[in-house]
């Protein structure tokens, strides 16, 4: 969850860095992907009314961040300077504040996935879900240990 925010964190700076022109200009496709699919996910878990819903919304929200997971770690690569919730632009409040909404949301729907979880399809897919998440989690904890050394 911590990685989810983080990642939206740092890709609303570079939302705000597009907005106001320059440096991070080729960010701006990823962002409006990245935000239009958390939205997606979102409404998909929010909406959900089965097992086989909130399997699909795990899915769905795995598929698309293992899709765009390599255009993210490119750009974190090349702009570093992002991925740290202290470089957060003053500019960028309104963003933020959306984007924190949007991951209160996703935790009162926890309480969701719970309801399900004990249907194997839900299990498998919350599985895949956690390992997904986790590979941005190792992504930022190598990146944090290189910059300890």
């Amino acid at each position: 969850m911590k990685k989810i925010f983080l990642m939206f964190v740092a890709g609303a700076v570079l939302f705000a860095g597009l907005v106001y022109g320059g440096k991070y200009d080729e960010v701006l496709p990823l962002m409006d992907e990245m935000v239009k699919g958390f939205e997606q996910f979102v409404n998909a878990l929010e909406k959900a009314g089965s097992a086989d819903a909130v399997a699909a919304a795990l899915n769905g929200y795995s598929d698309f961040m293992i899709k765009i997971s390599p255009k993210i770690k490119e750009l974190s690569k090349k702009f570093p300077e992002l991925d740290k919730d202290e470089n957060t632009p003053e500019e960028l409040k309104p963003f933020k504040d959306k984007t924190d909404k949007l991951s209160q949301k996703l935790a009162g729907l926890f309480a969701k996935i719970q309801q399900y979880l004990q249907d194997p399809v839900v299990e498998k897919a919350y599985k895949r879900w956690n390992e997904t998440m986790k590979l941005f989690d190792d992504q930022a904890e190598n990146e944090d240990d290189k910059e300890e050394k």
